[in-house]
């Protein structure tokens, strides 16, 4: 494919995301393409700076200062739209190619908002209200819940989305220890599906690496590079930088 189609092509899917149009698969190529197009991401941004000022425009005085209201299915997404930019962002700076040492690890990981095309479920509201704690800074409320779904929960995909949060939630305030514990029971355990197993891999390989514990790293790296998601061309990078 020439520059000028890939151009076009980022340019689509950037406008496609924005719109709630991507599926799982075409917001990972996205993410992807990003990150070998960084330049792209201005462009990301200012889409997003237009949908954000059209918001606000939108606004009566009542929805901007009166009681609650439900979020519109654009602010949503614009919300989801930052949280992937910033993702990116902090991609970047660890795959850089000024970057001439070993790799460094993640500093902290992001957490996204739960998505849903079909509105959240019970157990899905439960994970976005430990998000919203965990980002306020209360954590112990935050783990409570979500081990009150580790527990009770019958779906399997929420159960380990529960435990990925829970060692996102450790990770980024250095237990990583216990963040590597939580995110093996999700690695190790039967019939992940490829997204959460992928994130479970990447999230464990940082902080292993924070450990001085690259061998173990390395193979988890591997399996990143295996799944050929989101994390695989970036988990490329490092493994190359670490073998070197």
């Amino acid at each position: 494919m020439n520059k000028g189609k890939e151009n076009n092509k980022i340019e689509q899917l950037v406008q496609d995301y924005l719109r709630g149009k991507l599926d799982p698969q075409q917001t990972d190529e996205l993410w992807a393409l990003l990150l070998e197009n960084p330049e792209h991401l201005d462009y990301m941004k200012t889409l997003l700076a237009i949908h954000n000022m059209a918001d606000e425009a939108a606004l009566n005085p009542e929805q901007r200062f009166g009681t609650a209201v439900n979020t519109s299915w654009r602010a949503y997404l614009t919300a989801a739209a930052v949280l992937l930019i910033l993702g990116l962002v902090g991609m970047l700076y660890f795959v850089s190619p000024q970057e001439t040492d070993q790799p460094v690890p993640l500093a902290t990981i992001e957490l996204d908002n739960v998505r849903s095309a079909a509105g959240l479920t019970g157990s899905e509201t439960l994970l976005q209200a430990a998000i919203t704690h965990s980002v306020r800074g209360e954590l112990s409320q935050a783990l409570l819940i979500l081990d009150e779904i580790i527990a009770k929960e019958t779906n399997r995909d929420i159960r380990n989305q529960a435990q990925i949060l829970a060692g996102v939630i450790y990770y980024n305030t250095g237990e990583y220890e216990t963040a590597i514990e939580r995110f093996n029971r999700v690695s190790s355990a039967q019939n992940v599906s490829p997204l959460i197993l992928e994130q479970a891999y990447w999230y464990q390989a940082n902080a292993l690496m924070h450990l001085g514990r690259n061998d173990e790293a390395t193979e988890l790296l591997g399996k990143v590079i295996e799944l050929d998601g989101a994390f695989s061309r970036v988990a490329d990078r490092f493994l190359k930088n670490m073998i070197s």
